[in-house]
């Protein structure tokens, strides 16, 4: 009897001494970078971040005629990379390139976003002013309100000819 008083008490204690451990909430910092990027194409296009909210390297397909609103918290002086790849428009056949390129690059110190490099010094192509010899397509990127860390960019494309 003593042995199971001793063993029912062992017990007792042992589910008394369950203790909840303190759980710490996690939080993602605030974002520091937008890029609301219009499909004003005929095509469906990808946009990629580098660096998007708490996550590398996004990649998202923009259907034709609808938005996308590219984000980033980055802290980093290194920052993030938002690019866009504009489809040809589908009036070209045989188009020469298969697809354009446009980046934007930020970076992040003294406490605030920059860009550290816009679509004219990632030389984005093709563009009326940016292309090469043979090119039978060019995308335009229409920005709204300038080229900061918070912008609109709306895209479109056309035939071209030299």
């Amino acid at each position: 009897m003593k042995n199971y008083l001793f063993i029912l008490l062992s017990l007792f204690l042992l589910g008394c001494n369950n203790t909840t451990k303190k759980v710490d909430k996690v939080e993602s910092d605030p974002v520091t970078i937008t890029m609301k990027v219009i499909n004003n194409t005929d095509a469906d296009f990808t946009v990629n971040c580098s660096w998007c909210v708490d996550k590398k390297d996004q990649t998202t397909t923009v259907k034709a005629g609808e938005s996308y609103l590219l984000q980033s918290n980055t802290h980093d002086p290194s920052g993030t990379v938002f690019t866009v790849h504009p489809k040809p428009p589908t009036t070209v056949t045989q188009p020469d390139p298969s697809e354009g390129t446009f980046q934007m690059t930020y970076g992040y110190w003294n406490g605030a976003a920059h860009v550290t490099c816009d679509d004219i010094c990632n030389n984005s192509n093709p563009t009326e002013k940016t292309h090469y010899t043979g090119c039978n397509w060019v995308f335009d990127a229409a920005f709204t309100g300038g080229k900061g860390i918070n912008s609109t960019v709306t895209f479109t494309t056309k035939a071209f000819t030299e």
